[in-house]
């Protein structure tokens, strides 16, 4: 099974094998963290990668010669166009054919996109001559955890469909770590033509960005990134000019993603600060930055 098992962005060969093991390795033939599985009997099946449980994680699921059924969570992302050949005969068709095209079900609509090397999502869907010629195309940010899924808005209005049927966007304002999901429409009467999957714009690395907004008071919004490939140790913290450490925002194990934390102005103790130039630090696994924000009172 091929598969981009920890969420890197690159694909991974898992197998199973006689001696009750699954192991899974990188392109490069370096063996995944967390492998090998251990079974009680011979792995003789294919296991198959998907997100069962639907929390945008990959899971692996295996039927052991134990008569068991087996499901791991693993800590990578799961995106579907990194699924090349996710279990046996490769589509839920069974067909067995590498870039088969799987019919998504609704008018004989096919759909594919790609995360840009350089940023963004490149969407395409071949739509049939019924559906219509003009469309709009609506994008919503995907339920992360427990949040609730955000209203679809237009991106694109009144798109034409090219030859073949083709329709083609491709949304320069999709943002590293989050996760999408994108519908068509017909431009006349809003019929809904087709709705994607869950799209995840993988993080490669760590980012910290400006506090927003700066000056502020009394509160202020701070972004950053972790990179996928695992669970790591992240520290955001305060300090004041003279290096003291004013706040500690965040502390904990996370995921790969993209995490928004918001200060209000207060110390460690819940009291106020005053006015003047704070520094917060981010320190990841293999990323440390530093900025400056203001305070004004």
């Amino acid at each position: 099974m091929i598969a981009d098992i920890d969420g890197d962005g690159g694909l991974d060969v898992l197998l199973g094998d006689e001696t009750k093991l699954i192991n899974a390795w990188s392109a490069a033939g370096v063996l995944l963290d967390g492998f090998p599985l251990a079974t009680s009997d011979a792995m003789r099946g294919v296991p198959t990668a998907t997100d069962v449980d639907g929390d945008g994680d990959v899971d692996i699921i295996a039927s052991g010669w134990d008569q068991s059924l087996y499901v791991w969570d693993c800590d990578g992302n799961y995106d579907e166009d990194k699924m090349p050949w996710p279990g046996c005969q490769n589509t839920r068709h069974n067909d067995g054919l590498y870039g088969s095209v799987v019919p998504t079900g609704v008018g004989g609509v096919t759909f594919s996109s790609e995360v840009m090397p350089g940023g963004g999502v490149s969407l395409t869907w071949h739509l049939p001559a019924s559906a219509g010629y003009l469309f709009d195309i609506r994008r919503a940010d995907a339920p992360r955890d427990d949040a609730a899924a955000s209203e679809f808005e237009t991106v694109a209005a009144g798109r034409p469909v090219g030859l073949g049927g083709e329709l083609r966007y491709l949304d320069g304002e999709a943002r590293v770590g989050e996760r999408y999901v994108y519908r068509v429409v017909a431009a006349e009467g809003g019929e809904e033509i087709h709705t994607t999957g869950t799209i995840y714009v993988p993080v490669t690395q760590g980012s910290l960005s400006q506090n927003y907004p700066n000056p502020f008071n009394p509160t202020t919004t701070i972004r950053y990134l972790v990179p996928d490939g695992g669970v790591q140790r992240v520290r955001l913290v305060v300090y004041d000019v003279r290096g003291a450490r004013v706040r500690t925002l965040v502390d904990r194990e996370q995921r790969g993603g993209s995490y928004a934390v918001e200060w209000d102005g207060r110390n460690d103790q819940g009291q106020a600060v005053g006015s003047g130039v704070y520094f917060y630090r981010l320190v990841e696994r293999n990323y440390t930055q530093t900025r400056k924000m203001l305070l004004l009172k």
